[in-house]
């Protein structure tokens, strides 16, 4: 029964292409076996054949054998031909793709530090715009102060004389005799020019003071506009050379608020639509176009409401201030000749400046 065991399975460890001949030995390849088995059937069944057969089996065996003689040859000259060239192009490639990551990595370098300084300058650009509107809103909360601090002294300072004064006045009303009528009146003259040197020293003192504002207010509007300038890399004065950052030179001859107003205030020319010319109807369209009404001086050129809004800060109030003095008022004789509407826009204009 051992033995049996034992023999089981060392079968069962044997390939399917092996076989147990009863005795211990070398293992059979069994694929090996079965191949020559089918060779040895096809030679015994040539043998069987015609003789015209045997003789078409062995054209094939030769046409065979000469293909593969030529296969050999082809494949030769393949390889003696275009191995080479294809290395060549394999180390151009190679080269190509190599200069392709090079120009993509500095491209990518070449857009981050591009990107990098933009939102730089951006950002220097806001920060200097928060500077601005933040000492501005300080140095009016500042006045405020000032103003109010001054205002207050006064009325402490002021309310102890006028209780004095009005003391006196009381002692006036109810003097005993002429001395004390006399006395009284003097101190109430005296307390007088007190009240009024306070109120004189009060309204110089605030005087003085909100004459400081509009001062300080120039003065931050010139700093800011010398941080605009080098942000922008201008650098100048009127009619000189304005250098910008990318080394180019640009001559100006307004200055930068002016510039700036000009620029705002440029429209581009239209382009007229031609006018079909009909018999009959030239009279009347040239009876029906009216001029239109300058309200301004000459020189001035009004915005549109859009390029209004696009006004911010003291730009705006520039622009307004220029546009309140250039209004021309018309006097009765030229109102008479407007028609309805141009008299309603006149009399809106006349109200907002």
């Amino acid at each position: 029964e051992r033995k049996s065991m034992a023999t089981s399975r060392k079968s069962s460890k044997r390939g399917a292409t092996t076989a147990y001949t009863g005795y211990e030995g070398p293992a059979i390849d069994m694929v090996a076996v079965r191949s020559a088995q089918k060779r040895v059937a096809m030679m015994m069944c040539v043998c069987e054949l015609e003789e015209e057969h045997i003789q078409l089996l062995g054209d094939v065996q030769d046409a065979l054998e000469q293909k593969t003689v030529c296969n050999i040859a082809i494949d030769e000259v393949c390889t003696n031909e275009c191995e080479g060239v294809i290395a060549k192009r394999h180390e151009e490639h190679l080269d190509l793709a190599k200069e392709v990551t090079q120009y993509l990595e500095k491209q990518s370098a070449s857009l981050c530090k591009d990107a990098c300084q933009t939102c730089d300058f951006y950002e220097r650009v806001g920060k200097a715009v928060e500077a601005n509107h933040k000492n501005i809103v300080d140095m009016d909360e500042a006045m405020e102060d000032d103003l109010f601090d001054i205002k207050e002294d006064q009325r402490v300072r002021n309310e102890d004389t006028e209780e004095e004064l009005r003391q006196e006045c009381h002692n006036t009303r109810h003097a005993a005799d002429a001395d004390a009528l006399e006395i009284a009146f003097a101190n109430v003259i005296k307390l007088l020019t007190v009240v009024e040197d306070q109120y004189r020293d009060y309204q110089l003192t605030a005087r003085n003071k909100a004459e400081e504002h509009p001062v300080n207010d120039d003065n931050e509007a010139v700093r800011f506009d010398e941080v605009v300038r080098e942000l922008f890399g201008l650098d100048g004065e009127e009619g000189e050379t304005y250098v910008v950052g990318d080394g180019a030179s640009r001559v100006v001859r307004l200055d930068l608020s002016e510039l700036v107003k000009a620029v705002l205030a440029y429209e581009e020319p239209k382009e007229e639509e031609p006018k079909v010319a009909i018999e009959g109807e030239e009279e009347d369209e040239e009876d029906e176009e009216e001029p239109e009404v300058n309200w301004y001086a000459e020189g001035f050129v009004e915005l549109s409401d859009e390029e209004r809004s696009e006004l911010k800060g003291r730009t705006l109030e520039k622009y307004l201030d220029s546009r309140d003095d250039a209004f021309a008022p018309l006097d009765a004789a030229t109102k008479a000749t407007l028609s309805e509407e141009d008299l309603e826009v006149y009399d809106a204009l006349v109200i907002e400046v």
